[in-house]
């Protein structure tokens, strides 16, 4: 088979290759705020996709978990696929997004289970910004009722060493 030629957006990606310390708040249902830290490894797959393994602790869980996400470029669609998943909950989270036009923030958007009743689902949109070459903010808002977005999470990405 031959190889497809990368894009520049392909490119783009290899921004979020690296060993990573996450610093994360969240707002929890009971109105509480929660802080945690994790760790975060970003590898590329081939020239296409980035790979982004956690472990560690999240706001909101008791116990570490582990999530995976993957984020690659369609030159068709002119989107970035991703899906996210993790140890703590049996569904993953398929999303389509779309980078500014600074080339500094990612949105990706889904429709997946609401974490408090996930009998129903809710349309998530999650944002990935580029600080600098050591440092990515994210944060992850879930749409409302009355189609207002609330911001329920968010997190620092500082780039180690090791």
């Amino acid at each position: 088979m031959d190889t497809i030629p990368t894009h520049p957006m392909h490119t783009w990606l290899k921004k979020l290759v690296g060993h990573w310390d996450v610093s994360a708040t969240c707002n929890l249902p009971d109105g509480s705020t929660e802080t945690a830290e994790s760790k975060e490894t970003v590898r590329m797959l081939g020239e296409y996709f980035a790979v982004a393994e956690q472990i560690g602790n999240v706001p909101g869980c008791e116990e570490p978990i582990e999530t995976s996400f993957t984020v690659g470029y369609d030159p068709d669609s002119n989107t970035f696929p991703a899906c996210w998943c993790c140890s703590a909950m049996p569904r993953m989270f398929t999303y389509e997004g779309t980078l500014s036009d600074d080339e500094t923030t990612l949105t990706l958007e889904c429709e997946a289970p609401d974490m408090e009743d996930m009998s129903i689902n809710r349309n998530y949109r999650d944002v990935i910004t580029i600080v600098s070459a050591t440092e990515r903010t994210f944060h992850t808002m879930i749409q409302q009722d009355d189609g207002s977005w609330h911001k329920f999470m968010w997190s620092t990405y500082t780039k180690t060493n090791h």
